[in-house]
């Protein structure tokens, strides 16, 4: 089962819980945890992808001048219509990362958000 099918899944179980059940927020914080562990891969995955989005740009880019004669701003203005492609896939790539990174933190928030509720619904925040 690949990540994703592994995030739907913990993703749908989460829906099925009650956020004011003491018993159910306990498991929302394990299942929580889970989705943790499985986006922080997937953000790693995204990083590789973009280090190697930008490796080929670059790797691309010197090709390009290094086969062109002229000026450098005539080597510039071919390297920038070659690597165009190249650029868009890079920023996709980058952009994987953010969405990633931003996905992170927010189930770590929602992690610690449920710990608070948890405390306050059993009588131990305060």
């Amino acid at each position: 089962m690949s990540k994703t099918d592994r995030l739907d899944k913990l993703n749908a179980a989460i829906k099925e819980l009650d956020h004011n059940n003491p018993a159910d927020i306990s498991e929302l914080i394990i299942l929580y945890n889970k989705v943790l562990f499985i986006i922080g891969d997937l953000w790693a995955d995204a990083v590789q992808n973009y280090g190697e989005a930008y490796a080929e740009r670059k790797r691309l880019g010197g090709e390009i001048k290094a086969s062109q004669s002229g000026t450098t701003v005539e080597k510039e203005a071919a390297e920038d219509k070659g690597t165009y492609i190249a650029r868009i896939e890079e920023a996709k790539a980058e952009a994987l990362v953010t969405k990633y990174k931003a996905r992170y933190t927010a189930t770590q928030e929602m992690i610690q958000s449920l710990k608070v509720r948890l405390k306050m619904l059993t009588g131990q925040g305060g």
